[in-house]
């Protein structure tokens, strides 16, 4: 029967999207499946860069692994329903949609909403959940393309207190930390900008 074959998909952001349509899990109790082998145990390194797990035992490496969070390979597994391929299009379509669209994601989501009445709820559920997991991805990288700020401290003793203070919930004592502050430069201030802060 068709709707028993199995969908397997590596990619994660796709199965959180199939999950949240409805797609069924293949079996209830083991959404996916985790792969290790000797290749992928040796990407894990230590902090010379050497494999981590050399010369351990290929069972006790993969227990190991998995118990303190080193990601082997994943492999979600869905039941192949009917309505697969329509969401599996969904999901192409609204994912390439991102790649190439302009402004930014609440005119994508304002867009989405708008035309909601005309599609089917797992397709719709598709559809968000992809622009939400996508642009999230996005929005978390988004430092990467800033110019970083850098914080130099200003000569002079950095003192340090304990002192009380009045709170709504009474007297208390802290730590009280008085620094000479900062000059801030940005990495890539100009010349004149580094001689005018003294650097």
């Amino acid at each position: 029967m068709e709707d028993q074959a199995e969908f397997t998909t590596s990619n994660a952001i796709l199965a959180y999207c199939l999950h949240m349509a409805g797609v069924p899990w293949y079996n209830n109790n083991s959404a996916a499946r985790v792969f290790y082998s000797v290749d992928i145990l040796n990407k894990f390194t230590n902090g010379s860069g050497e494999p981590y797990y050399k010369g351990w035992e290929l069972e006790k490496a993969v227990e190991h692994a998995h118990r303190t969070g080193r990601r082997g390979h994943v492999d979600y597994v869905f039941r192949r329903i009917p309505r697969l391929e329509i969401l599996l299009k969904a999901y192409k379509e609204q994912a390439d949609y991102l790649e190439t669209a302009e402004g930014d994601a609440n005119a994508v989501v304002t867009g989405l909403v708008q035309r909601a009445a005309s599609m089917e709820p797992d397709v719709l559920a598709v559809r968000v959940a992809c622009v939400f997991l996508k642009m999230r991805a996005e929005f978390m990288d988004i430092w990467r393309a800033q110019v970083p700020i850098i914080l130099i401290p200003n000569k002079g003793r950095v003192k340090r207190s304990r002192q009380t203070f009045n709170t709504k919930d009474g007297v208390r004592e802290g730590l009280v930390i008085e620094t000479p502050g900062f000059k801030v430069m940005s990495l890539n201030a100009s010349k004149e900008t580094r001689e005018h802060l003294g650097l």
